[in-house]
């Protein structure tokens, strides 16, 4: 273009994108008109802002390919009802009805599970795989978080460390999915704690969840499926659907 008469290159800018940071996540917002980002958080930023996420390393990540619409994979994420068929050494360790949700509609949806007597973590011994992270005391010391946070990133705050999973569409019927497991740098570099207890657990009831919303597509997918209500224990799937549909009408 450069032997065109008058071109200017800035005339043909690429577009900008919004960028910004959350306890060391980056986010991109395609928006026309984006929020600031500390705007759009607000109502984790109480939540999270005593752990020091930012300070975490990955000390390992998974990645799986899924037979299914990845709204299927949030939707799992977002309810328990399932945990005593589907995860029965899961359900040792807290109760699907042993939490309480403190975010349950707009872009953030979730709350927290308690852990049941003599379990200290999710981990396949039960066993905190590590000490604590700095800033988990208290209550927090017997519960985990789980938080979806529109469109595609599940966190988990277990008491000494944090999960999170993002997830991709591929197809209408596939998504890849990218899970991660943050500690301390100190339990990074250190080759005393035994954090694969609590990474083979997660990886395990990964793939069983991977499994169930693969036969939830599958279901969806025959001539005889129609919709049904959901019952009280999967508000937030309703949530979710109700603020899914809010932003197809809004980009409309």
């Amino acid at each position: 273009m450069n032997t065109v008469k008058d071109f200017k290159k800035d005339d043909f800018p690429l577009h900008s994108v919004e960028v910004g940071e959350w306890n060391g996540f980056i986010f991109l917002n395609l928006s026309e008109q984006p929020k600031l980002i500390d705007q759009t958080f607000a109502p984790l930023t109480k939540r999270f802002s005593h752990l020091q996420i930012n300070n975490l390393l990955v000390k390992e990540q998974i990645i799986y390919d899924v037979n299914c619409n990845w709204k299927f994979v949030l939707q799992n994420y977002c309810e328990c009802y399932h945990c005593p068929l589907l995860h029965p050494a899961l359900s040792k360790i807290y109760h699907y009805t042993g939490g309480q949700n403190d975010l349950y509609s707009g872009r953030f949806l979730g709350g927290y599970n308690q852990l049941n007597e003599n379990f200290e973590s999710v981990s396949h011994s039960g066993k905190l795989s590590c000490p604590p992270l700095d800033g988990i005391k208290d209550d927090d010391l017997n519960r985990v978080y789980f938080y979806s946070m529109f469109p595609n990133m599940l966190i988990s705050v277990h008491p000494e460390y944090v999960m999170y999973h993002t997830v991709w569409p591929v197809g209408i019927d596939k998504c890849r999915i990218f899970c991660s497991w943050l500690f301390s740098e100190n339990v990074f570099r250190s080759k005393k704690h035994n954090t694969k207890d609590a990474i083979d657990f997660w990886d395990l009831t990964n793939k069983q969840d991977w499994h169930i919303s693969e036969l939830s597509q599958l279901g969806v997918r025959s001539r005889k499926y129609f919709p049904s209500p959901y019952s009280g224990q999967e508000s937030l799937l309703a949530a979710f659907d109700e603020y899914y549909l809010s932003e197809l009408k809004a980009s409309a």
